[in-house]
């Protein structure tokens, strides 16, 4: 990485962790305005770089958070938009790297983030995400993909939800 790209990727960091701070606080307004601001570097670069996997996640990883933004106060709809924009390049990822852990568990959590603003919102399409979600946890577990105590427990609730083994 350049260190133009390294300055890029601080930068981009930087706000995310600024807009968390931000949410922690209640604060929503300005959480977007620096969940916008990770976003739009990181659109400028994959803009720049389409085939770059650091900044599609990266990118996706702004779109998570000014989802969760949106979810915190209450703006369903928006926040659908955004988890669903994450989902989009996290699917990009695990079918470029469809071996890799991480792109995997990103996947799972899109997912999961997806159907759970869907069920907030009265939307019977959440149990095809929820099944969705299972489906990842359960590919990763006969992949013997590293799953970590979280995802253990996510992919517990969901074999007891569905009632599958």
């Amino acid at each position: 990485m350049s260190g133009f790209r390294n300055q890029d990727m601080e930068l981009c960091v930087e706000y995310r962790k600024m807009g968390d701070f931000c949410l922690a606080e209640h604060n929503f307004t300005e959480a977007k305005n620096h969940y916008k601001a990770s976003l739009d570097i990181a659109e400028e670069l994959l803009n720049k770089a389409p085939d770059d996997q650091v900044w599609q996640r990266n990118l996706s990883l702004s779109a998570e958070k000014m989802g969760d933004a949106f979810a915190a106060e209450g703006a369903v709809g928006e926040a659908l938009k955004e988890f669903k924009r994450s989902l989009y390049l996290r699917e990009l990822l695990v079918e470029k790297n469809p071996d890799d852990a991480r792109a995997m568990r990103d996947l799972w959590i899109a997912y999961w983030r997806v159907s759970d603003i869907m069920e907030q919102a009265g939307s019977m399409d959440a149990v095809v995400y929820w099944h969705k979600t299972y489906s990842i946890l359960n590919d990763m577990k006969r992949k013997s993909m590293i799953l970590s105590a979280d995802d253990e427990k996510y992919f517990n609730h969901l074999r007891e939800l569905f009632g599958t083994e």
